[in-house]
């Protein structure tokens, strides 16, 4: 039996013909629910987001939260005021980009054994966590879902994307791996 993980010989042709690979309950029910638990927290402690909404600091904020955990408002969820319309709760769009190296629920997600064999399955040999989001779809002010905009400079390595993506649906639990770029995947 294969190691928790890696994948199969029929998934790796599925990835390779497709670009993207859907896995079912790829998590367990304990790790979605430590997950989810822990965002309600950071969330919770969070602040309101009013002194990163003004305009001539939102670039700088995004900018430097590239090594930290920081929250990321919808632009609907503010008043002409500069204050939140509605609770932060339902207000957020993201909490980034480095939840896998500073907070112990996520890192110890991040660096699971079910990950980590995705990967020598795939055939990258060091592979690193470059960012790490948890991102909301909220109602009422939730952005649009728009298709996956990648810009890619890398070369391939045996029709694969040196860079590859995991995207966990925490509801579901499933995880999809974004590797080649199909035509559902825009490439800019």
């Amino acid at each position: 039996m294969p190691p928790a993980g890696s994948l199969s010989s029929e998934q790796l042709s599925f990835f390779d013909a497709n670009g993207y690979l859907v896995l079912e309950s790829f998590s367990g029910e304990q790790d979605v629910r430590a997950l989810r638990d822990r965002i309600a927290e950071l969330v919770a402690g969070s602040d309101d987001g009013t002194q990163h909404h003004r305009v001539e600091v939102v670039d700088d904020y995004f900018s430097n939260s590239a090594e930290n955990i920081s929250f990321f408002y919808e632009d609907k969820a503010f008043g002409v005021d500069g204050c939140l319309k509605q609770p932060k709760e339902l207000s957020i769009r993201f909490v980034g980009n480095a939840l896998h190296e500073h907070d112990p629920v996520f890192k110890r997600f991040s660096f699971s054994e079910n990950i980590s064999n995705i990967f020598p399955s795939l055939g990258y040999k060091r592979p690193a966590i470059v960012q790490s989001r948890y991102i909301f779809k909220l109602p009422v002010i939730g952005s649009e879902a728009i298709p996956i905009r990648i810009i890619h400079s890398y070369t391939r390595n045996l029709n694969r994307a040196r860079d590859c993506g995991l995207h966990f649906k925490m509801q579901l639990s499933a995880m999809v791996a974004y590797g080649q770029f199909q035509d559902h995947i825009k490439m800019v």
